[in-house]
């Protein structure tokens, strides 16, 4: 069993290469490829894989920063899920490695355990979505308050009609004028 600092290294590892691959899988097995298996543990590579799962949710979290709230909360609740996901994981990471090589057979004595690893991953999504079945209504009511419905400042328009309205003013402000007549 590493210790601690290997194993947070491995987690930052893991979202970082991902976020950079923006695909878990393919950050995986360039790690796995390209590791001895001898100097990287089965702890080490669960702590990789959690990694892996927060930094897949930044593929769609930087994107959503241009887009309407709805998609906005919908990006920040994915990177919270598994955030959290992942923080209570590490919180219980013993007894979390010894139910996982209590339900697969054999010693995941490096890299080469991947039945270790998958049965991690799948144990890790499967716990996360009965924590969340229960929280689920109280992650939503928090990310209207922290993306409100109405926001100070909010355009009518879309931002990209914006932009191309501020590039011909003058036919903007013709039309804007037809409009107003035409509602008088």
């Amino acid at each position: 069993m590493t210790t601690f600092s290997h194993q947070l290294f491995s987690l930052l590892l893991g979202c970082l290469l991902t976020m950079a691959l923006h695909s878990s899988s393919a950050a995986f097995l360039l790690l796995f490829f390209s590791v001895d298996p001898q100097t990287f543990d089965f702890a080490t590579g669960v702590a990789f894989i959690l990694g892996a799962n927060v930094g897949t949710t930044f593929s769609a979290f930087f994107p959503s920063i241009e887009c309407g709230r709805n998609v906005r909360r919908l990006a920040l609740a994915h990177f919270i899920i598994k955030l959290i996901g992942v923080l209570i994981t590490l919180f219980f990471f013993p007894s979390f490695l010894f139910v996982v090589d209590m339900l697969i057979p054999g010693t995941p004595t490096n890299l080469n355990g991947l039945f270790h690893l998958a049965a991690a991953h799948t144990l890790f999504n499967f716990i996360n979505v009965i924590f969340w079945i229960f929280f689920s209504v109280s992650l939503v009511r928090f990310l209207c308050r922290i993306i409100p419905s109405k926001e100070q400042g909010t355009h009518v328009l879309p931002h990209t009609v914006r932009l191309m309205l501020a590039g011909h003013v003058h036919q903007t402000f013709e039309e804007v004028s037809k409009q107003m007549e035409r509602l008088e």
